[in-house]
């Protein structure tokens, strides 16, 4: 119930979205006055209703998998206790596939590769993605050198007490 009224929301903004584009592009000075009308056209424009689905979809990590996630999700159904294991597929693999969208690693995905095809507002923003999530990586990647952002600490007890006596902590930021 909860990815359906995320995804109804989302897919409503990305009508009101494009619907706004439309009325900036119609009327530049007031958009307001025609973006009733464009909203309206919207009920009927079957590309648009396809657009927002896809990016309800997205934003919901509800895509479709590639051939390897449906392969390992076919593999799994047919295994005895494969859901029991892991019940979910789609999802996980949607956030960490989106998670890669947003290092350098993206540029090695053929959905990246489409995106740059397409320029304009997508490429723009497959670049941003690129740019905004390696920028906090190496922001976190700071820390964690100056010691504000720590892990597990080492796992030998003299060398774990050592490295507590400095005053870390497990899993903490300072």
């Amino acid at each position: 119930a909860e990815d359906e009224l995320a995804k109804a929301i989302v897919y409503t903004g990305e009508l009101h979205r494009i619907a706004m584009e439309r009325a900036l592009a119609r009327n530049p000075a007031d958009p307001h006055a025609v973006f009733p009308q464009e909203l309206a056209r919207l009920k009927t424009d079957k590309a648009a209703q396809a657009q927002a689905k896809r990016v309800a979809d997205r934003q919901t990590f509800q895509t479709e998998l590639g051939n390897l996630g449906k392969q390992a999700q076919r593999l799994l159904n047919k295994s005895k206790f494969g859901r029991l294991i892991v019940p979910f597929v789609r999802t996980p693999t949607n956030i960490f596939k989106r998670a890669m969208e947003y290092t350098p690693m993206a540029y090695t995905m053929p959905s990246v590769h489409a995106n740059l095809e397409a320029g304009g507002r997508e490429r723009a923003l497959t670049h941003g993605r690129v740019i905004v999530g390696s920028t906090l990586m190496m922001g976190v990647m700071a820390l964690v050198v100056q010691g504000v952002i720590t892990g597990a600490g080492p796992e030998d007890p003299r060398e774990r007490a050592l490295w507590m006596r400095t005053g870390r902590q497990p899993y903490s930021i300072k």
